[in-house]
């Protein structure tokens, strides 16, 4: 039997070489052994499979639109689209539990970024993502089909599809998911995230503030919160319409 020094230096050898995977696998394949083995029954949700879709059994959800101003443009002229240098993106959280401490990072059960298009420029933005095979066909279909809508919905419409980054399973552009933004002067007002399955978290509600009542950050123009149910009316900033 080893000792515990020595099981505190085998794991201490794996953790290493795990960092030094800068692609992540090698962390996805410890914790995968990990569980077979017995050590723990699963993995955190942050961890498990980072590039699955958004889960359609979320219970919270939160929004927030960056304004990062006008990126700055190169000395020469380009023929393809920079697909994640936008003046306004944002980022999502979703959450998958009813008892949440939003402290904890690891309790987050999807997490995406995303660079916000005009309703004009979202369609060149998916047809480049094709050609580079990062999405499919069915999620160039599904940003054409939005932007027909759009045509008939007033001005102001914006859309991205969803960009996946993690420390461990590096950088994926989510198919088949969609978010769109209405600005009105200068400001959100109607954003939806639509997905498979039937997934679709809409809301209009922002805030300016954290949940904690603190100023977002410079940069952060607003905030929504959304719960699936009543339970988290006093953290959203949408209250739950049954």
């Amino acid at each position: 039997m080893l000792s515990n020094s020595e099981v505190a230096r085998f794991l201490s050898e794996i953790k290493q070489s795990c960092t030094a995977d800068q692609h992540g696998g090698q962390l996805h394949y410890a914790r995968t052994k990990m569980i077979e083995m017995g050590f723990f029954d699963t993995m955190p949700e942050s961890a498990a499979d980072p590039h699955r879709p958004c889960p359609v059994d979320w219970t919270a959800a939160q929004i927030a639109i960056f304004d990062n101003g006008e990126p700055a443009k190169g000395r020469r002229k380009r023929n393809y689209i920079e697909t994640t240098k936008t003046r306004l993106g944002g980022q999502v959280k979703v959450w998958t539990r009813d008892k949440i401490n939003f402290r904890k990072a690891e309790q987050v059960a999807w997490r995406a970024n995303f660079y916000l298009f005009s309703r004009e420029e979202i369609a060149g933005v998916a047809a480049q993502l094709l050609e580079r095979k990062q999405i499919d066909e069915a999620t160039v279909a599904m940003v054409g089909d939005w932007v027909e809508a759009a045509a008939g919905a007033g001005d102001g419409w914006m859309a991205a599809i969803p960009v996946l980054r993690t420390t461990t399973a590096g950088t994926r552009w989510q198919k088949g998911h969609i978010i769109t933004v209405r600005m009105v002067d200068g400001r959100p007002d109607i954003m939806m995230l639509i997905g498979p399955d039937g997934l679709h978290i809409k809301g209009r509600c922002w805030s300016e503030q954290t949940a904690d009542g603190k100023d977002l950050a410079d940069n952060v123009m607003a905030q929504m919160r959304l719960g699936a149910h009543d339970g988290f009316d006093a953290w959203a900033t949408q209250p739950f319409a049954k």
